[in-house]
């Protein structure tokens, strides 16, 4: 024990520096991809100079760098229907995080709504959304978002409330958790005691303490309803052709595997970053914004 005293104190400072650039990294790496395709969904057309949606059966899957007839290069190369496949990723980036993005907000929203009023109130509220809580959780989302799809329809609207209803009950079982140890503590009590109203206790000093949790379920949930869109888009049941979406442009693909492997390998790769991306980001808002956690190995 007293070797290992002497030792750890020389090793510790060497083991932090790595920690703490390990996760400037994550967090500026993560942050930049998303930038990167936020700018590609917001402005399209600055990064793209071919039609996304423009058929050319003569220049079908051509590999990466062909230059057509008129000059024009397809840098990542041309799918089944000679589409380029650079833009249809860029157009595609603002399918996906539309979507993905307002679901995020619509049912953050309202499952932070309900963790409030479940966590602050308690009783028969409580124990009712708690309970279709547990029953969202215990079936596999997908097939409801399936049944929904094919009764509602798939325009971005119902798309949208589709991927919106999945990301809810993370938001209130968290928030939930949160109102339910931040209502006991000693200055809530004297706000209370003071004649504060509930709606006043719950916006000005149980809202605000619980954003942190907020934040970190955020940032996973992003990537979870962008892969979910991209599952749908894949089942055909997702964004309509001929919008670009990176799920139907693998669902395109994975018939020519073999023959044209970049119109599967790019889709892909574009997801995975996104979604690598969103956890990335997820865990370095833990590590900042949860103190208990700061300094771990």
């Amino acid at each position: 024990m007293a070797i290992a005293d002497r030792v750890e104190p020389h090793r510790w400072p060497l083991r932090w520096l790595s920690d703490r650039w390990a996760d400037q990294v994550s967090l500026f790496a993560s942050t930049g991809i998303l930038l990167v395709f936020t700018f590609f969904a917001l402005w399209p057309q600055a990064v793209t100079t071919h039609n996304p949606t423009l058929n050319s059966l003569s220049s079908r899957h051509k590999p990466p760098g062909f230059v057509n007839k008129k000059g024009g290069v397809h840098t990542l190369g041309t799918d089944h229907m000679g589409r380029d496949i650079r833009s249809r990723l860029v157009w595609g980036a603002r399918a996906s995080l539309t979507v993905g993005g307002l679901g995020l907000a619509i049912g953050g929203s309202f499952g932070v709504l309900i963790g409030l009023l479940a966590g602050y109130r308690g009783g028969w509220f409580d124990r009712i959304a708690m309970r279709i809580v547990d029953a969202y959780l215990s079936f596999p989302y997908i097939l409801i978002a399936i049944v929904w799809a094919a009764l509602v329809g798939t325009d971005l609207k119902n798309l949208i409330i589709i991927v919106a209803m999945r990301g809810w009950v993370e938001f209130a079982r968290v928030t939930r958790g949160q109102s339910l140890a931040i209502r006991e503590r000693e200055y809530i009590t004297a706000v209370r005691g003071l004649g504060a109203r509930d709606l006043h206790i719950v916006l000005r000093h149980i809202l605000p303490n619980t954003m942190a949790p907020i934040l970190v379920v955020a940032g996973y949930q992003l990537g979870c309803l962008i892969l979910l869109e991209a599952t749908l888009s894949f089942l055909t049941i997702g964004i309509r052709p001929p919008t670009p979406a990176w799920g139907s442009m693998l669902s395109d693909a994975r018939n020519y595997l073999n023959q044209a492997w970049w119109t599967v390998l790019f889709p892909g790769l574009a997801i995975s970053l996104v979604v690598m991306a969103t956890n990335f980001l997820g865990d370095s808002l833990r590590d900042r914004l949860d103190p208990s956690l700061r300094g771990k190995a």
